[in-house]
């Protein structure tokens, strides 16, 4: 079976320009190639299968870059020389509270703003709130809890002399703002289509970032429980700390959640969610560039 996202295989994706990387720039992120046009069948098919076909497409046209291949650029080192010292792992951390934490406040926020109990039946925009209350912090997914659980029992058991610090970086900042402008973009003073649109990108950014961490994530963390020591310390709860509709499998759950979004969405929305798809995967990226280095 060829390598894929969901086995944690691919960690990266080629852009052609990063530029400033500030949050207005994100949205216009140059990437080498796109996925080919809407595909008709693909209407009628579980969204989860649809999105992760059209990753394995991305893979297969380079936009995706194994973490064991440099990419010909020298950018991505190898694997197995990522820095996984205490300072970069933090750093790593941080960078991911600073993004999930932001990403769950504008999930809650627009199923609680657009959701049935605020104002009633929003008749055909319905679909979309309810795509994405199933992917909201109640489905058990959110990682920002764990995130900052992890954060503080490294601090404590700590025997580095130097402080330890948690300052997210500019590029995770600049996710994060990204996010945060779409959040806004929910629910802020603007046409229940421009809120629609909004929502459809943040569902594609929630695929992305958890489909992520439940593939190469996992295998970031088991190599950094490993060099690391984190079981002793209790900070493994990234990784294992499921609770909710989530546990005891959260990847089941997630790509059940995803399908009966799909359900909810109309044709179009779902295609918003794909065509959203290559961008998100890049955003993800970023998330990645504290370990991928030879701190």
């Amino acid at each position: 079976m060829a390598p894929s996202v969901l086995d944690g295989s691919y960690d990266y994706v080629k852009v052609r320009d990063w530029g400033p990387g500030q949050p207005a720039d994100l949205g216009s992120l140059q990437v080498e190639s796109f996925a080919p046009g809407d595909d008709p069948a693909d209407d009628a098919k579980p969204l989860a299968d649809v999105l992760a076909r059209r990753l394995e497409w991305l893979q297969a046209q380079g936009m995706l870059t194994r973490a064991d291949d440099s990419g010909g650029g020298g950018e991505v080192l190898p694997f197995q020389q990522w820095s996984f010292s205490e300072r970069s792992y933090v750093q790593y951390l941080t960078d991911l509270l600073g993004v999930h934490h932001v990403l769950e406040q504008a999930l809650s926020e627009g199923t609680v703003v657009h959701g049935p109990d605020h104002y009633g039946d929003v008749g055909d925009g319905k679909g979309v709130w309810t795509a994405l209350e199933l992917l909201s912090p109640r489905q058990g997914l959110a990682r920002s809890e764990e995130i900052h659980r992890d954060l503080n029992n490294i601090a404590k058991s700590s025997n580095s002399t130097d402080t330890v610090r948690f300052q997210i970086a500019e590029p995770a900042k600049s996710y994060a703002g990204y996010l945060a402008e779409c959040g806004r973009g929910m629910i802020g003073p603007s046409s229940p289509d421009q809120h629609a649109t909004s929502a459809l990108r943040i569902l594609a950014n929630a695929y992305c970032i958890y489909i992520s961490h439940l593939g190469s994530a996992m295998r970031v963390g088991a190599l950094a429980t490993e060099k690391l020591g984190l079981a002793p310390v209790d900070a493994i709860n990234l990784y294992q700390t499921y609770g909710g509709a989530a546990g005891p499998d959260p990847l089941k759950s997630l790509l059940r959640n995803v399908n009966s979004a799909g359900l909810a969405l109309s044709t179009d929305q779902r295609r918003v969610v794909i065509r959203e798809l290559p961008e998100a995967m890049s955003y993800c990226a970023l998330l990645l560039t504290s370990l991928a280095t030879n701190d």
